[in-house]
């Protein structure tokens, strides 16, 4: 029964320190303090925590939505990924891109798929895509690891 009431305990007590984080963090964006010296925010920094500095304004623009959408999930600007569903219920993600149609039909049936690669062109991110996403037209999705192996997700 004791371990039950220390588990309680603990519970209770990480709980309050929870929001006891998410008012510093709340204080800290009303008066425009990161946690981080670059700029960026920390892995002490919830998206979910961070309150609008202006409230009174009504609903951000679609513009502002944008850009904190893209402030939040970073990652590589060059491509993003498209949702698909295939009519068995199976689905995924593949790049977005366009294909040269033209150059797979001609090419021998064993070398489809190389050139299919060789000539796919990647769209890189970009704000109507991310529109589209947010106004669920189309699920999109990011490659978080940049090119020189790093990543802008933090843990939570």
């Amino acid at each position: 029964m004791t371990s039950r009431n220390n588990s309680e305990e603990r519970l209770r007590s990480t709980e309050e320190e929870c929001e006891r984080l998410r008012e510093n963090t709340r204080l800290r964006a009303m008066l425009g303090i990161r946690n981080s010296t670059s700029g960026e925010y920390s892995q002490t920094n919830h998206p979910a925590d961070v309150v609008p500095e202006n409230r009174s304004d009504g609903p951000p623009a679609p513009e502002k939505k944008i850009a904190l959408f893209r402030s939040l999930f970073r990652g590589r600007e060059d491509a993003y990924a498209v949702r698909w569903e295939g009519r068995n219920g199976r689905y995924g993600y593949s790049p977005a891109g366009a294909m040269d149609w033209r150059a797979i039909h001609a090419a021998r049936p064993e070398d489809r798929k190389r050139v299919a690669r060789k000539t796919r062109m990647l769209h890189a991110l970009s704000d109507d895509a991310i529109r589209n996403h947010l106004t669920g037209k189309q699920t999109i999705g990011i490659y978080p690891l940049l090119p020189d192996e790093t990543c802008w997700f933090w843990l939570c």
